[in-house]
């Protein structure tokens, strides 16, 4: 997956009340035969829940 470098540029950060860090990646497209499987392995290899809509 490659991120273009204007997208790099952006950036943001919350910490919450509680003070956990989170990230929070959006896909603006898919479902994907030839990615979704393999981004669902990533996220369960790490144990990373996901809401998918």
């Amino acid at each position: 997956m490659t991120c273009p470098g204007r997208l790099s540029e952006a950036r943001s950060e919350h910490v919450s009340a509680t003070g956990d860090r989170n990230v929070y990646l959006t896909f603006d497209d898919g479902p994907d035969p030839r990615w979704t499987a393999s981004i669902l392995d990533v996220l369960a290899e790490h144990e990373v829940p996901a809401t998918f809509f």
